[in-house]
Formats: structure tokens, C-alpha cells, sequence
């Protein structure tokens, strides 16, 4: 019978570290996304209609993106973290946070470019959401997570 791997306690700590890291470099990447389309909705009333519909799937794919990282943590990281630290006030602000990061992200792609003014409105509101999670799972939440540490190789290391 197979086990899942974070049901083994002896595979937990290296895959939760590699899923650390993984999350880690889907925080940069989505950083930089918002960075673009902050960019593209200052211009938002000169862009020609081909450019509009590159925006419109740019932000499809953001909130695609924000959308699966957010259940990799719920699924890999907040149970790890809710066993290490006993409690689960810490995984239910984070998965509201996903939540409000959700709800934005949507009514962003369902808003459309024709308004701009209600259009950098809301991507200012998912920036700074997203921002601060961001600053929230940097500072406290991977630093709390068991296992190796998750922003070194788990290479192995000889015991003294």
C-alpha cells in the first residue's frame, strides 16, 4: 500500500522543505507579475485592443497562479505548521487571506478593461494582499515550518 508522502514522517521534512522553496520562487514570480500589470493598467486608455487582450489573459493566468499556490499551502504547509505550533489561529488568517486574495483576484478578471479607474483600484487592493501574505509566510510561516531548513539543500550531513 503506497503511502502519501507527508503521511511518512521521515519523507515530511525534505518534501516540505522542497515545497518551501518551490512556494518561495512563486512568490518572486507573482511579485513580478503584479509589477507588469501595474504597468499595463497605467496605459489602460492607450492600448490597442490586441494589447487588451494580452491584459485580460495576464490576468487570468495571475489569478490561475495565486489560485494554486494558495492550495499547495493549504494542502502541504498550514497542516505542517498546525502540527508544529499546536494551534490553528495562525493556518485560519492565512487561508482567509487566500480567501480576500481570491475574491479580488475575481472580481479583477471579471471587471474588464474599460473601466481603469475600478480597474487599478482593485489591483491596488490584490497588491497590497497579496504583499503582505507574502511578508506574512516569509517571515513567520516558513521559518516555522518542521524539517530541514527550507531555504538550504537537504544534502546530507555527517554526524559528529
Amino acid at each position: 500500500m503506497a503511502t502519501e508522502p507527508l503521511s511518512n514522517p521521515l519523507l515530511r521534512g525534505p518534501k516540505l522543505a522542497q515545497t518551501v522553496r518551490k512556494l518561495r520562487r512563486d512568490h518572486e514570480r507573482m511579485v513580478e507579475e503584479l509589477a507588469c500589470i501595474r504597468v499595463v493598467v497605467d496605459a489602460l486608455p492607450h492600448l490597442p485592443q490586441a494589447d487588451l487582450e494580452d491584459f485580460n489573459a495576464a490576468l487570468a493566468r495571475l489569478s490561475r497562479n495565486l489560485e494554486r499556490h494558495a492550495e499547495t499551502e493549504e494542502r502541504e504547509v498550514y497542516p505542517a505548521l498546525r502540527r508544529q505550533l499546536g494551534g490553528a489561529r495562525l493556518e485560519a488568517a492565512m487561508v482567509a487571506d487566500h480567501r480576500a486574495i481570491e475574491a479580488t483576484a475575481t472580481e479583477l478578471t471579471a471587471l474588464g478593461p474599460d473601466r481603469p479607474a475600478c480597474l487599478a483600484a482593485l489591483l491596488h487592493r490584490l497588491d497590497a494582499l497579496v504583499t503582505l501574505h507574502i511578508a506574512k509566510e516569509e517571515e513567520i510561516v516558513f521559518p516555522a515550518v518542521p524539517g530541514p531548513e527550507p531555504g538550504r539543500s537537504n544534502e546530507c550531513r555527517r554526524v559528529r
